[in-house]
């Protein structure tokens, strides 16, 4: 039996960042016309993992199998002990897997995706979640409405697998952005 129960949790969110330029040629790029900075701007999705061998592929395939057609995907390994080099290693040059030689957490982790990645906006997407097929298109084709957004996320549901194996889905609520940007993001809404 599955059931759809609406809550007032916030907590989970899928969340793209819009990264700001590093380099002079980054900020001379930034300057472009909206239409060609827009067109199809990289994203960088970057994955944490950490002996999660057995469900990191549920994650990277959701994320390969985007309608969005310009995806960067860095997969960290924190230093697992599992198979999980392996499993990484089959998806070839498909994804940037980095091997980090010990386990020093999910914030060191992301950090060192963040200094691989070379995309126009940053997700940072957990190894035990899926995407739905159009999610970064759609939270790319946001930003392209209005150039002062600095974040778009999304709401998302929870599978629980419960002991008599009912699965619940819970669906977080959605903030509206204008809630979050400066009064000029908010007109964009």
């Amino acid at each position: 039996m599955v059931e759809d129960i609406q809550d007032d949790f916030t907590e989970w969110r899928l969340s793209v960042f819009r990264r700001g330029p590093k380099t002079s040629a980054e900020k001379s790029r930034s300057t472009q016309s909206i239409s060609d900075a827009r067109s199809c701007p990289k994203v960088s999705i970057i994955i944490t993992t950490y002996n999660r061998a057995r469900m990191i592929r549920s994650a990277i395939d959701s994320v390969l199998n985007q309608t969005y057609p310009n995806i960067e995907l860095i997969v960290v390994n924190d230093g697992s002990t599992d198979s999980t080099r392996q499993t990484l290693e089959a998806y070839g040059s498909r994804i940037t897997a980095i091997h980090k030689p010990k386990n020093e957490g999910i914030s060191a982790a992301t950090n060192t995706g963040l200094s691989a990645c070379s995309g126009d906006f940053v997700h940072r997407f957990d190894d035990d979640d899926v995407m739905f097929p159009r999610k970064i298109e759609c939270q790319v084709k946001k930003f392209g409405t209005n150039p002062a957004l600095g974040l778009v996320y999304t709401a998302a549901y929870v599978m629980f697998s419960l002991p008599d194996n009912k699965m619940f889905r819970r669906m977080g609520r959605f903030i509206p952005l204008s809630e979050y940007a400066p009064a000029s993001a908010a007109t964009a809404e």
